[in-house]
């Protein structure tokens, strides 16, 4: 769900829409920090990881930020998506209910993945783990 959504915001929100309405509203802003920061974090996680050198800070940092990096990203992307609306009849009204749909689905989706990263973060720093260090 993460790539799809940002798949939408990118090219069917972001390039179809290039109008301050959408681009240069707040929620633009806030979406693409919490992008960057979360990528930034996850990535270099990642990349360690492959080379067995994931230092505990960063597995600490993958685990926790995510309390805050996904409401503020998965509600900013929710904003952006709001914000195109009068917009996307200009493409075609199926496209207005289109992203209608995507915005009633950014709640339960977003419950399942913070839910998802909730038992991620038990599984990766929870008391068993701390006890092994």
């Amino acid at each position: 769900m993460q790539v799809a959504s940002r798949l939408l915001l990118v090219w069917g929100i972001c390039t179809l829409f290039p109008i301050p309405e959408v681009r240069s509203y707040w929620a633009f802003t806030t979406m693409t920090i919490a992008w960057c920061i979360t990528e930034c974090i996850r990535y270099a996680y990642y990349a360690l990881n492959l080379l067995n050198m994931g230092p505990s800070f960063l597995v600490w940092c993958r685990y926790t930020f995510f309390y805050i990096l996904y409401p503020v990203g998965a509600g900013s992307e929710a904003i952006e998506i709001y914000q195109s609306l009068p917009f996307a009849h200009t493409i075609h009204p199926a496209y207005y209910y289109f992203l209608v749909a995507m915005i009633c689905i950014y709640p339960p989706g977003f419950f399942v993945m913070y839910t998802h990263m909730i038992a991620q973060r038990k599984r990766y720093l929870g008391p068993s783990k701390a006890k092994k260090s």
